[in-house]
């Protein structure tokens, strides 16, 4: 099987020798040379000559930022058949593994990916949209360590039409933001009260509910006329920068 040098020392300890694990991050036995072409694998010339040279059956790759599973995503012969926070399981299509890879293999999801664009096509056709939903389902039950899968089913499901809901009411609001008119003492005159925007409004957002919760901080500054600059969680940022980049593209102006 293939494994990223880094996750190795794990797959020795659980699978050995049952199966011969390519590369465990020991210098000293793989040498340099080795390694620094191993450390390469998600290049596509790089994965083709150690795919030919070593005939992978499987290959467990780490879940970290980058796309480095890009390779195997684009690639006909590859299957993804598990993944989490942690890591992904892929298989190589052959007959030996076709029946698992009928049974398991994720068809719709790239879970790897930096963002959710991938899957705006899909969510647009009922057939596929349940689909995914299934593939998220199954990734969230076979796994604990899977807060991704979560919060991505949450986007699916709900999160993505309550931030349409809070864009549309604040919108609605925006033109009704006036002042106040003050009766004074004496009757020939009258007070009022202007309604201005602060200005830049900084807003930090938690893991649970990061599209409902940055929808409650967004929607209604940006009513207000102010500008504002938002930290998603470090767990969970792909749902936000998805529903920002949803935003930018219907035409909300700059700044």
């Amino acid at each position: 099987m293939f494994n990223t040098p880094d996750l190795g020392g794990y797959l020795i300890w659980k699978g050995w020798p049952r199966r011969q694990v390519f590369a465990d991050g020991r210098a000293a036995g793989y040498g340099a040379e080795f390694l620094a072409e191993a450390a390469r694998w998600s290049r596509p010339d790089i994965w083709k000559a150690l795919d030919e040279r070593w005939g992978f059956d499987y290959a467990v790759v780490g879940n970290s930022p980058g796309y480095a599973a890009a390779v195997l995503d684009a690639s006909p012969r590859w299957a993804l058949v598990f993944w989490d926070d942690a890591a992904l399981v892929y298989l190589k299509r052959t007959s030996a593994h076709a029946a698992l890879i009928k049974s398991d293999a994720y068809r719709r999801l790239q879970p790897n990916q930096l963002t959710f664009a991938y899957l705006a096509g899909d969510l647009k056709d009922r057939r596929k949209a349940a689909e995914v939903l299934a593939e998220l389902d199954r990734a969230v039950a076979g796994s604990e360590l899977n807060v991704n899968a979560t919060q991505m089913r949450a986007f699916v499901l709900a999160e993505a039409g309550r931030v349409a809901e809070n864009l549309e009411y604040f919108a609605g609001l925006a033109d009704k933001l006036r002042g106040d008119y003050i009766p004074l003492d004496d009757p020939s005159k009258f007070g009022i009260t202007i309604r201005r925007p602060v200005g830049v409004v900084a807003a930090i957002t938690p893991w649970n509910f990061p599209l409902t919760l940055f929808a409650n901080k967004l929607c209604p500054a940006l009513a207000a006329g102010c500008t504002i600059v938002l930290k998603p969680a470090s767990t969970t940022p792909l749902a936000t920068q998805r529903a920002i980049e949803a935003i930018n593209s219907a035409g909300f102006p700059a700044g």
